[in-house]
């Protein structure tokens, strides 16, 4: 019974792949780029996937180069692979800028786009933070003494790390620090 059904098993999928393989004779054949790839601005530590959406009959084979040279697979910094509307090109190590060029070949001939990879510097730390951590301890301090100590250290706060978010070029949205008041021009006086 077993070599039965696995002989059974074995002719239904002979079956389906020779069905397959006349459905994709009788296509005319063809190669068509479907879309051409976007170019990417990441910063150093994210990942990068350019998409190359080709189609055609038969299927293309698809080479990427990288400034005109061929991009060689490197285990946890750079794969790719086929897919269903073409190939897929991960970049783990985004030091790697340049031009990325997706090349897909079959009977019919070639079709290729390009993109361009850029890299911005965003450090977690960088230096104008001490600035800020500065700002704030005085600020704080400024606060305890006056005697509105509630109201504008969290004003001055808020704005100063809605500058600090805004100038590191992450996309944090802006309702995320609501303004609402501007900041207090000068401390408030005393009663005499």
């Amino acid at each position: 019974a077993l070599n039965l059904t696995l002989s059974l098993a074995l002719t239904i999928t002979l079956f389906l792949t020779l069905t397959r393989t006349l459905m994709m004779l009788n296509r005319p054949h063809f190669i068509r780029l479907d879309a051409p790839m976007n170019n990417i601005t990441t910063s150093v530590g994210q990942t990068a996937e350019l998409l190359c959406r080709v189609s055609g009959n038969p299927p293309p084979t698809v080479r990427w180069l990288k400034n005109d040279a061929p991009v060689v697979q490197e285990p946890r910094r750079v794969s790719y692979r086929s897919m269903l509307f073409g190939s897929r090109l991960r970049i783990l190590d985004t030091t790697d800028t340049g031009y990325f060029q997706c090349v897909a070949t079959n009977i019919q001939g070639s079709v290729s786009t390009t993109a361009k990879l850029l890299k911005t510097y965003c450090h977690p730390f960088p230096p104008h933070l001490f600035l800020f951590l500065f700002l704030e301890i005085w600020l704080l301090i400024a606060a305890l003494i006056s005697a509105d100590s509630s109201c504008s250290w969290q004003l001055a706060q808020r704005k100063i790390w809605k500058q600090y978010c805004l100038s590191c070029s992450k996309k944090i949205p802006l309702s995320s620090f609501p303004d609402p008041d501007p900041l207090p021009t000068s401390l408030p006086k005393e009663p005499t």
